[in-house]
C-alpha cells in the first residue's frame, strides 16, 4: 500500500480537525496514514471510525505558524523547526507518496516536499487575503505544492487562483444516526451557535443584534452558545459573560462553554446562528445544522453562501448587518412551526444532494488519484 504523511497543527474537535477525521477515515480505506501531530490528545483519533492503516505520531517541534510567534525570537523558533523537520523528513522520504498539509498554519511544510521531490497535497481551510502573511501563504503553496485543494471557491479564490492544479471540494459530513432526538420542549424558539468565542466569530454582533430586538419578540428567544474561547485568549469569555450580563440578556443566552457533543445538541434546537465576521471558509457548522434539519443563519461573505439559497434553505445576512439579524431573529421567532420545518426539510434536502460524507470521498479520492 501507497503511504502518505499527514501534518496538522492541533488535535482538536473544531471545523478543520474534524473534516481531517473524516478525510483520514477513507484514505486508511486505501493508504497507510500517519498523522504528525504537536500533542495527540486522542480528539481526532477517537473521531475515526476505522482504526486499520493509521499511525498517530507526536511532533511538538512541527512548524506552526500562530499570532505569539511573530517576533525575532518566534521566527527563528519557527525556521529551526523547519530545518529540524527537514531532517526528519529527508530520513524517512523512502517511506512516503505524498505529504499530506491540513490548513495554512503548516504550509511552510510544502517547501520541505519541494525540496526532498516528495509529492504534495495541501488542504487549505482558511481565507488569509489582505495581509503580509497571507501573500506569503499564498505565493509558497502556488510554486510549490503538487496539488491545492481547497474547501470552497472563497478559499480557491484566494490560496489558488484557480490554477490548473488546484480544486475545489466541498466538505461532507456523516448522516446522523437513525435515532431521533427530542426536541428541547421549553416553550422557547432555541438558537445554537456553536463555536471558539471571540469578537470574530461573531458572538458581540450576536449580542448587539439581541439588544435590538423588540421585546415581544425576543421574549419568544433562548440562545444557546457552546464553545470556549482560544486558548491565547482566555479572558474573552469571562469578557463575553460579563457583556450578556450588562446587556440584560443573561435569561436570553446561555453559555455552555466547550461540549464535544455540541454538534449534536443542535439536533433539540430550531435554528443554528453563524453570524461570523471573519470570512468564514466554509463552515462546518452550518452542514451539521442543515444535516439535522436546522433553519441556518449566517453571513454572506465566506463559503456559506455556497450553501445557503436565503429564505430557502436558511437565511443569508450581512457582517455586522445588526438590525437585518434582528429581523431575522424575529421572523424566525415568529414562524409556525410548520413554516420552520419546511425549511429545516429544505435544508436536509441540500445536505442530502451535495455534502455527505459518501459525496466527499468521492470528490476526494478521484482527485487524489489524479496524483497517486
Amino acid at each position: 500500500m501507497k503511504r502518505i504523511a499527514i501534518f496538522h497543527p492541533v488535535d482538536d474537535s473544531y471545523g478543520a480537525s474534524k473534516i481531517l477525521a473524516y478525510v483520514i477515515d477513507f484514505l486508511s480505506e486505501q493508504y497507510i496514514c500517519d498523522v504528525y501531530i504537536p500533542k495527540n490528545n486522542k480528539v481526532i483519533e477517537g473521531m475515526l471510525t476505522n482504526q486499520k492503516n493509521i499511525n498517530f505520531y507526536e511532533l511538538p517541534s512541527l512548524p506552526v505558524i500562530h499570532r505569539g510567534m511573530y517576533n525575532i525570537k518566534g521566527v527563528f523558533k519557527w525556521v529551526f523547526m523547519n530545518i529540524k523537520l527537514y531532517f526528519l523528513m529527508k530520513k524517512l522520504r523512502g517511506n512516503y507518496d505524498l505529504i499530506y498539509i491540513n490548513t495554512l498554519a503548516l504550509f511552510s511544510i510544502v517547501v520541505i516536499a519541494k525540496l526532498l521531490n516528495i509529492k504534495s497535497l495541501v488542504h487549505c481551510h482558511e481565507y488569509l487575503n489582505g495581509s503580509f502573511y497571507g501573500r506569503l501563504i499564498k505565493k509558497t503553496v502556488q510554486h510549490c505544492a503538487t496539488v491545492i485543494v481547497s474547501v470552497s471557491n472563497h478559499v480557491a479564490s484566494y490560496i489558488s487562483d484557480f490554477k490548473s492544479n488546484s480544486y475545489v471540494i466541498h466538505n461532507g459530513i456523516p448522516d446522523l444516526s437513525l435515532k431521533k432526538t427530542a426536541p428541547l420542549n421549553n416553550g422557547f424558539v432555541n438558537f445554537a451557535m456553536v463555536g471558539r468565542v471571540m469578537p470574530e466569530k461573531g458572538q458581540w454582533f450576536l449580542l448587539d443584534a439581541l439588544k435590538a430586538t423588540p421585546k415581544e419578540n425576543l421574549a419568544k428567544i433562548k440562545v444557546h452558545v457552546y464553545g470556549d474561547a482560544p486558548p491565547t485568549r482566555k479572558e474573552l469569555m469571562s469578557k463575553f459573560i460579563e457583556d450578556i450580563n450588562l446587556a440584560g440578556l443573561s435569561d436570553t443566552v446561555i453559555v455552555y462553554g466547550f461540549d464535544p457533543e455540541a454538534s449534536e445538541k443542535i439536533q433539540q434546537l430550531d435554528c443554528c446562528l453563524v453570524p461570523s465576521l471573519m470570512q468564514d471558509p466554509f463552515p462546518t457548522t452550518v452542514l451539521e445544522a442543515m444535516r439535522a434539519s436546522k433553519i441556518v443563519i449566517a453571513t454572506n461573505h465566506g463559503g456559506a453562501k455556497e450553501v445557503i439559497n436565503s429564505g430557502v434553505n436558511g437565511f443569508s445576512i450581512n457582517p455586522n448587518g445588526v438590525e437585518q439579524l434582528s429581523s431575522v431573529l424575529s421572523k424566525v421567532a415568529c414562524m409556525s412551526v410548520d413554516e420552520r420545518e419546511l425549511i429545516g426539510k429544505n435544508a436536509r434536502e441540500t445536505y442530502s444532494n451535495e455534502f455527505t460524507v459518501e459525496q466527499f470521498k468521492k470528490r476526494f479520492l478521484t482527485t487524489l488519484g489524479l496524483y497517486l
